[in-house]
């Protein structure tokens, strides 16, 4: 496996887990109150490792298709 793809799919796992930690962490401890600031910088930066993580893994799988043709 490449290292690019690696990095990717490493980043998704680790963001959505980041996402779905934060996700329980909202709804069982700040059920009905404001979250704080520092929960919400959390969600941006599980959705930004998402986001690498699916374009890393998309761009590789270009390099690839082009390379094939």
């Amino acid at each position: 496996m490449n290292r690019a793809f690696g990095f990717g799919i490493g980043s998704l796992i680790v963001g959505i887990g980041l996402y779905v930690a934060m996700g329980l962490l909202a709804l069982h401890v700040y059920d009905g109150e404001p979250r704080p600031g520092w929960l919400n910088a959390l969600f941006l930066v599980a959705t930004a490792l998402v986001a690498v993580g699916l374009l890393a893994m998309v761009n590789r799988a270009v390099e690839i298709s082009r390379g094939r043709r």
